[in-house]
């Protein structure tokens, strides 16, 4: 599953682990697949540069090929998908709303991951994580000031809510309130403001007026209009 790039070897333990087998023996069963195996005969090849915390891997494009072919004939792929979504849904919610200059390298690993997943087996991604892909690749790109690229996940993100969710849900709301935010910190107070209008209104419906995430997004609304003066 993993692209031609990149990638944590965490990731692979965390899709492949199973809950009720000896987590400590499966861990090493994987290392030794990936150094005796892997490794010995090239499929496998890890990037040590300097700067990383750990190493990283990758794996050769034709061999990533030869095994997405193979991936689809196991009997238990959508199990694997729903692992592996959830592995990097932990990814996504580790960079910040601010991200530093650190934290956008560290990520910049993850993210073809995170594209892979938030558009190519997205319905693997459970209800509670949907927006968590979109809003780590918002954050990553806005936090690059790559406007463009930011407000076309959020917008994503808003659309696949409306769709999975309908209109009136936390979800949804949260989408807007992010797009809303992006808008407000390039001064595009026009177009904030009736996302976060909108946002608000769901909310006080589904959660209240007096429910934290209530609270939040309209002090972020309140935030912008002391802004436009």
């Amino acid at each position: 599953m993993f692209q031609a790039e990149l990638f944590d070897w965490l990731w692979v333990e965390s899709s492949h682990l199973y809950p009720n087998e000896d987590e400590a023996e499966q861990v090493e069963e994987l290392e030794i697949l990936r150094d005796e195996e892997l490794r010995k005969f090239e499929l496998l090849q890890i990037n040590t540069e300097e700067g990383q915390d750990k190493p990283l891997f990758s794996y050769h494009p034709l061999i990533s090929r030869f095994f997405e072919s193979k991936f689809k004939e196991l009997e238990d792929t959508e199990e694997l998908k729903h692992k592996f979504c959830k592995s990097l849904v932990k990814v996504a919610q580790s960079i910040d709303y601010r991200p530093t200059l650190q934290d956008i390298k560290k990520f910049s690993i993850a993210a073809p991951h995170l594209e892979m997943i938030a558009t190519a087996i997205r319905e693997n991604i459970e209800d509670e994580d949907i927006v968590k892909p979109f809003i780590g690749l918002g954050r990553f790109y806005e936090g690059q000031t790559d406007y463009p690229e930011a407000e076309k996940w959020y917008k994503q993100c808003l659309e696949i809510c409306q769709q999975r969710f309908g209109d009136e849900h936390q979800s949804v709301a949260t989408s807007l309130n992010n797009l809303a935010g992006l808008y407000s910190s390039q001064g595009k107070y026009t177009e904030a403001e009736p996302l976060y209008r909108e946002a608000i209104k769901i909310l006080e419906n589904v959660l209240g007026k007096d429910h934290l995430l209530t609270i939040k997004v309209t002090n972020n609304y309140q935030i912008m209009l002391n802004e436009m003066g």
